[in-house]
């Protein structure tokens, strides 16, 4: 799959296994609650801290608490190498949504 990724850019939804799928779906940008859409998907999707971080604060919060301390220094790590670090950028490039 990574193969036809860097080849096309694109990824085929049957080739992505079921309990990946949430994974690859964001929110139509141009609906008028597509912050609350992607939350509810970040929200299916806990173990996708990023999302969580971005559009359930509250519910990442509640994650975070609960991880090994490890792990929670791993997932400040990602999120300053990812989000923090360009958070227009990101969010346009992930997510499409080019408001602030």
């Amino acid at each position: 799959m990574l193969r036809q990724i860097n080849a096309t850019g694109s990824v085929r939804m049957p080739d992505v296994a079921p309990r990946y799928r949430f994974l690859l779906v964001r929110a139509n940008t141009s609906h008028p609650d597509h912050w609350l859409v992607n939350r509810l998907i970040s929200q299916m999707q806990p173990f996708d801290f990023v999302s969580r971080f971005l559009f359930d604060k509250d519910g990442f919060y509640e994650s975070y608490e609960k991880m090994p301390d490890k792990f929670q220094e791993e997932v400040v790590k990602t999120l300053q190498d990812t989000y923090l670090s360009d958070k227009v950028g990101f969010r346009r490039r992930l997510y499409g949504i080019t408001e602030d």
